[in-house]
Formats: structure tokens, sequence, C-alpha cells
């Protein structure tokens, strides 16, 4: 039901900030959250 308008958010969001929205969607998972996840060397309270 969601997945569509995801989709095309995706889309835009790829046309304006290019590379940066790509890391991002690469990092966070779209729909569901990745259980037991690591977050790699990232220090406390950086986005």
């Amino acid at each position: 039901m969601y997945v569509r308008p995801a989709r095309a958010e995706e889309r835009e969001a790829l046309a304006e900030f290019g590379a940066a929205s790509e890391r991002y969607m690469a990092e966070v998972p779209a729909f569901a959250s990745r259980i037991g996840a690591r977050r790699g060397n990232r220090r406390r309270g950086q986005v």
C-alpha cells in the first residue's frame, strides 16, 4: 500500500540529492529495521 509512494519519494530524493541520498538509502532500511545490524565505526550521536 505504501510501497508505490515510497519508491516515488526515493526517485525524487535521488534526483535532488544524488550521491548523498544513495549513501543514506544504503545505510537506512526502507520499511523494516535490520535487527542486529551493526552501525560500523560511528560515534555516538552522529547520523
